[in-house]
């Protein structure tokens, strides 16, 4: 009984076996031969996913428009497979070249791959969090540092400036509505100021807002001469930073390149040492530039002359 069902089992293999061989449906033909059928294009599905990881989020999100675009890439490069086959592109010298340039470029590409796989070392969740404290008043991507809203009136003198900061006052700061009384008035937004955000205002009017502990508030600052401000703290924003856990992926990701720099920073001079590897630089050959000529090339060792133009063509 025990012989029969193994038996049977390596019936049913081999009769999926040639079941799944019959079925596999062709997807690309040239001439009348295929090309490629199902079962090869999962394979190459599965490599593909197995060397490029962000390719199978990208599938999670539109599955069959991803396959469909590999499936036209694979269309493409039978075609020109079919092109080069008949023109014998592989036995021309210009072929054959690039194709030893192309396979050197790529080894070294997948050893540089295979270094940093065998090297690498992932952030961890303390790592993010680390970068999350140190950073999330710098880093705009984990939310608003906060700061103050500010305004300012340019003015030539500071007596301008100081009567224009008296009738502020009066409007309880409201900038706003004194610039709706007075046309003539050139009010420039600050934005938000922060003491570690980057901002245009010059810093001396930078100094003066971020240093304002009440709100609305203003002083005449002296930039330069005949260049007055009367600079408006109007408000203090709260900063506003992303959860933790909602960017601690994005925060990884972002640590895990700088990590691979270190790597190398840290690897290869240890390598370098190990293999006894040397740079002589003073042998390289010295290029000498050679001086640009827009002229054409002469002809029977005369110089080239530009020609003249047709009755039709001089003005």
């Amino acid at each position: 009984m025990k012989r029969m069902s193994i038996l049977l089992l390596g019936s049913l293999i081999s009769v999926a076996g040639i079941t799944a061989k019959v079925e596999d449906k062709v997807l690309i033909s040239v001439d009348g031969k295929a090309y490629l059928t199902e079962a090869g294009f999962e394979d190459f599905l599965d490599q593909v996913k197995a060397s490029e990881p962000q390719l199978v989020v990208y599938m999670q999100m539109d599955p069959d428009g991803i396959r469909e675009q590999l499936l036209q890439a694979k269309k493409q490069e039978a075609i020109m497979n079919a092109w080069a086959d008949k023109n014998k592109i592989t036995e021309k010298e210009s072929y054959k070249n690039r194709k030893a340039i192309g396979e050197q470029a790529l080894h070294s590409m997948l050893v540089h791959q295979e270094f940093v796989e065998q090297h690498k070392s992932e952030p961890t969740d303390a790592d993010a969090r680390k970068y999350y404290e140190e950073q999330k008043i710098k880093d705009p991507n984990l939310g608003t540092p906060g700061g103050i809203i500010a305004k300012g009136v340019k003015f030539a003198t500071e007596k301008e400036a100081k009567d224009f900061q008296a009738r502020l006052k009066t409007e309880e700061h409201d900038i706003d509505a004194l610039a709706d009384k007075d046309k003539n008035l050139d009010i420039q937004d600050f934005g938000i100021i922060s003491e570690s955000g980057f901002s245009f205002v010059d810093p001396k009017i930078k100094e003066n807002i971020i240093s304002k502990k009440k709100f609305p508030s203003s002083d005449v600052v002296k930039v330069a001469e005949n260049e007055y401000w009367v600079a408006v703290a109007l408000d203090e924003q709260k900063p506003e930073f992303e959860p933790f856990d909602q960017v601690k992926d994005v925060i990884k990701q972002q640590l895990a390149g700088k990590k691979v720099e270190e790597m190398f920073e840290r690897e290869i001079p240890k390598y370098e040492k190990e293999f006894k590897v040397k740079t002589y630089a003073e042998n390289l050959k010295k290029q000498t530039m050679q001086p640009a000529t827009h002229a054409g090339p002469a002809q029977e060792g005369k110089a080239a002359v530009a020609p003249s133009a047709t009755r039709s063509q001089a003005v």
